[in-house]
């Protein structure tokens, strides 16, 4: 879990705790989009 905060540079340490969740849940809705759009784009191009 650290590992993927650090490549989305954020460093819970320097968060304060409601911070700390709200961008971890946004952060994982966008990722989750991304996946899906990625996954549309790939159907498209076959």
């Amino acid at each position: 879990m650290r590992t993927v905060l650090a490549k989305n540079n954020i460093i819970p340490e320097n968060l304060p705790p409601e911070e700390d969740i709200q961008k971890l849940q946004r952060r994982v809705k966008a990722d989750e989009n991304k996946k899906v759009d990625h996954s549309k784009k790939n159907n498209l191009l076959l």
